[in-house]
């Protein structure tokens, strides 16, 4: 028995002697050879970095080859022909609010958790964020809830007796008027916020609807949209402003040349254009809203409140 198996022995490396194989490039040396980078020579003689197994797809990283496991990775782990994290992806879903809850319907597949992208299907709306409402009122506390109501202004969240909280505004002057532009809501004041919301410079402390306004200084220390009390009016008949509500063109006529200055309703310059004596058309470059339209002349000062749509 033992000669037989001697002799075979002897015969196969006899055979492999004879014979020619195909040598491929192993160069990460995970035993897997690059199936376009290969040479041919005697099988018994292995060259040194070479395999006589193809099949790998990255013969630069040992980690990769037909006999790895595929992780999430991006990368064609097994090289199985192209797939790439086949069945060990993980679901998430599309967080658009940035809330902490998904959206059933917008699945997405990834390795790792993405900006945008949470783990639960739990929110009622993808686009609102929404606040626990505990007792019911309409009014939600500041605690995040999926399916819960659209605001976080409720001052006890345990009793619907005490409800919504109110709206204060930055009073960065101290003169006791806030700016409208700067709000917040509250359940009780703070420092540096009053109820009040109709200051037009909460720079100046000397700015405010309740302030003297001194004439001809070019500032509107009162609010009201106008440069001075007790300057000279003409009445609204010696002018005429058309169409208002406006589009985009103002019509103004006027006995005299002067100048048109526009404020918004806090005083606040926003544009000033020469006007002639005669019609006026007038391309505004305007937000939609109100505004002062304010004329100056030689014989004095008018103003009209004007709509643009």
């Amino acid at each position: 028995m033992r000669l037989l198996i001697l002799a075979t022995s002897i015969f196969m490396v006899s055979v492999m002697q004879g014979q020619t194989c195909l040598f491929y490039l192993d160069n990460d040396m995970d035993g897997y050879g690059d199936d376009f980078n290969f040479t041919e020579g005697p099988c018994d003689l292995v060259p040194p970095g070479t395999t006589l197994t193809p099949g790998d797809c990255d013969d630069f990283n040992a980690g990769v080859n037909p006999s790895a496991v595929e992780v999430c990775n991006y990368i064609d782990d097994n090289c199985n022909g192209g797939e790439i994290d086949e069945f060990v992806q993980l679901s998430f879903y599309q967080d658009a609010d940035l809330d902490g809850y998904g959206d059933a319907n917008v699945l997405i597949v990834e390795c790792f958790e993405q900006p945008g992208l949470v783990s639960n299907m739990d929110d009622c709306d993808d686009n609102l964020v929404t606040f626990q409402d505990l007792d019911m009122d309409g009014w939600g506390s500041t605690i995040p809830d999926p399916c819960g109501v659209d605001n976080a202004l409720d001052c006890n969240d345990n009793t619907s007796s005490v409800q919504e909280a109110s709206l204060f505004y930055e009073d960065q002057d101290g003169d006791g008027y806030g700016n409208p532009d700067m709000s917040i809501y509250l359940c009780e004041s703070q420092t540096g916020f009053i109820p009040d919301g109709t200051d037009c410079d909460d720079l100046n402390p000397d700015v405010h609807p309740n302030a003297v306004d001194i004439a001809g200084n070019d500032v509107d220390e009162n609010c009201d949209g106008l440069d001075g009390v007790g300057i000279a009016e003409s009445p609204m008949t010696s002018i005429e402003i058309w169409p208002n509500p406006m589009q985009d063109v103002l019509h103004i006529e006027i006995p005299t040349a002067g100048t048109l200055m526009v404020t918004n309703l806090q005083g606040q310059w926003m544009l000033e254009i020469p006007v002639f004596a005669g019609v006026n058309p007038l391309q505004l470059d305007l937000e939609p809203g109100y505004y002062w339209a304010i004329i100056k002349t030689a014989q004095g000062q008018w103003s009209r409140k004007v709509c643009k749509l």
